[in-house]
């Protein structure tokens, strides 16, 4: 009787951590849409396409910044480890932004001619780079930390005071005509406010660095060594598939199709991926609890997520693809009325990203970096085969994209199969322990 009661309470208290972060996360994005008629008639597709690239490169150096050590913050058992986890990363992601701002600095020419033809698009470009680097990866730490200690009010209001300095700077620099610089320091200043309020709250916790040794930190940076030898690669991996249409419709096409089709993602994309990052923080902190805990309980978690995530998405997708090219021409504009075609060809794409997505993690969190690499790999080469295909034939960009859906669904589906297959081994181990 009180194992039930224990756990409707359980139960309830998650369902309110996902409430209450999906909620900041869709209030923040919310913003970000209620404000992209209008950035869509003070910035081109191109200019657009221009911002798509910038994010696709930070994205990909993001995930990287810190090697992944912030994977194991909600992890450690022990608090006192979980602050050298934080120290640790902290220090890796600033020599890591370091490195590259060095690095463009000392490249500059080359770095200039490859990333756009006008040069103070690709200085402007240049120049906010590492700081969006070290914004984006301080806030991904202290975010980890936040799931850690339960602050998911904390982290649903910093996402939105994200989303506010985002989007009120690109209006402002667009009226003045900043160009595509407009949408850049806009992005990079959302980074850095959201970092900054995360870091402040850490830094008012009474003793948090005090006490703290660097053999400590060395001892956590071994214990977890898997998440920069495995978990980094496979991240790697996965931002760079992610982000690869961006780098080939900008090559393929031009910087329009780029920009075409990061409106789209911007919208319904980068959307499923902001809730579902709020879905998948509560799930991994529930993950790693019942992985100390209540092992049999794993089935039942990934099954239930599985099951809420498709049910929400199927009516939201069909009216989406249905009706595409007629809501981003109405509400966007004539010119991006083409995007709303693209939105309707990666539909089940789309769909599959926002059900399979938020559980991602799991395999990386049973353990299994091996086999989360494996999909990523596996993941990466579809997506360079698609678009390999797309030059061969001397394709359309609709139907490059098409086919690029059409891998990545097929991709989502195996990830679903390989957390099943690894949960059920768990499951029967457990289960053959306890009988004996």
């Amino acid at each position: 009787m009180n194992e039930n009661v224990s756990g409707k309470q359980n139960l309830k208290k998650y369902i309110k951590s996902i409430f209450t972060l999906v909620s900041g996360t869709s209030i923040a994005h919310g913003i970000v849409i209620i404000i992209s008629p209008l950035l869509t008639r003070l910035y081109t597709p191109d200019e657009f396409g221009v911002l798509a690239l910038y994010v696709s490169i930070l994205s990909v150096l993001v995930v990287v910044s810190s090697l992944k050590y912030e994977l194991a913050i909600p992890l450690s058992k022990e608090e006192r480890e979980a602050k050298s986890l934080v120290i640790l990363s902290i220090n890796i992601v600033f020599i890591f932004s370091f490195i590259i701002g060095v690095s463009i600095f000392l490249f500059q020419n080359w770095f200039k001619y490859k990333i756009h033809s006008n040069e103070q698009v690709a200085s402007w470009f240049m120049c906010l780079l590492p700081f969006s680097l070290l914004g984006a990866g301080v806030y991904t730490i202290f975010n980890y930390w936040a799931v850690r200690k339960g602050y998911y009010r904390l982290i649903a209001r910093t996402r939105i005071r994200q989303s506010t300095v985002q989007v009120f700077t690109q209006v402002v620099c667009g009226i003045f005509n900043f160009g595509a610089a407009g949408l850049l320091i806009g992005d990079m200043l959302g980074r850095i406010s959201g970092g900054w309020r995360l870091a402040i709250t850490v830094f008012r916790e009474k003793g948090f660095f005090i006490g703290v040794t660097l053999e400590e930190i060395k001892s956590s940076a071994m214990s977890y060594k898997k998440f920069p030898l495995l978990s980094t690669w496979s991240s790697l991996l996965n931002s760079f598939s992610l982000q690869f249409p961006i780098f080939m419709c900008s090559f393929m096409f031009g910087s329009t199709v780029a920009g075409l089709y990061s409106l789209t993602h911007r919208i319904v994309g980068a959307s499923l991926n902001i809730i579902g990052q709020a879905v998948s923080q509560v799930y991994l902190n529930a993950l790693s609890i019942y992985i100390h805990t209540n092992p049999v309980k794993l089935k039942q978690l990934f099954l239930i997520n599985t099951k809420y995530l498709l049910l929400l998405s199927i009516f939201p997708f069909i009216i989406l693809m249905v009706m595409g090219p007629w809501i981003f021409e109405n509400i966007f504009g004539a010119s991006w009325k083409e995007a709303g075609v693209y939105l309707r060809l990666l539909g089940v794409m789309y769909m599959l990203q926002f059900v399979i997505g938020p559980l991602s993690q799991t395999l990386n969190m049973l353990g299994k970096q091996e086999k989360q690499l494996m999909w990523d790999l596996i993941t990466l080469l579809l997506g360079i085969g698609s678009f390999s295909v797309s030059m061969y034939y001397n394709l359309t960009p609709r139907e490059t994209i098409f086919l690029y859906g059409l891998t990545m669904s097929a991709s989502y589906i195996f990830m679903f199969v390989l957390i099943y297959r690894e949960i059920n081994k768990m499951y029967a181990q457990k289960i053959t322990l306890t009988n004996k």
